[in-house]
């Protein structure tokens, strides 16, 4: 993860260029804080009310479209877990947009499990997953190569 780091901080301009459109768009920034506010307390919609949820959380996965059907997101997914089991994590939470169809798809594939559902974003319901990572729910597809290939 800390070569992605380095990468992204070896080009400042690109970066800033990058995250300009969300961070100069009053919906992205007010959708920004709405997920980060919500994550803070319980969990993404954690207002006390569902069932207790992981203190970790899977933000989001995205790959380029050219990308994409190569097995890059789960790659990227495994790599994830495997960097939670390393630092003693147990499990996380996924926030996914009921109405993403292919990200939902996509965690139920890898073992996540939908817990609960809210509504976060001016009334859009999102489903949130859990993803034990305890042997007997690893991901469930074959495994990444090396620990370090996520190409």
């Amino acid at each position: 993860m800390g070569s992605i780091y380095k990468r992204l901080l070896r080009h400042p301009l690109r970066l800033a260029a990058a995250l300009a459109p969300a961070l100069l768009s009053p919906a992205r920034v007010k959708g920004i804080v709405e997920v980060l506010f919500a994550s803070g307390h319980g969990g993404a919609g954690g207002n006390g009310d569902g069932p207790p949820l992981p203190r970790h959380e899977l933000f989001s996965i995205v790959v380029a479209s050219d990308q994409r059907r190569r097995g890059v997101a789960e790659r990227l997914y495994r790599r994830l877990c495997a960097g939670f089991r390393d630092r003693g994590v147990t499990s996380f939470r996924i926030l996914v947009g009921k109405q993403l169809d292919a990200a939902n798809r996509f965690y139920h594939r890898m073992g996540a499990r939908p817990v609960t559902e809210v509504q976060l974003h001016e009334g859009a319901v999102s489903t949130i997953y859990v993803q034990d990572l305890n042997d007997e729910s690893r991901p469930r597809s074959a495994s990444i190569r090396s620990a370090g290939e996520v190409n």
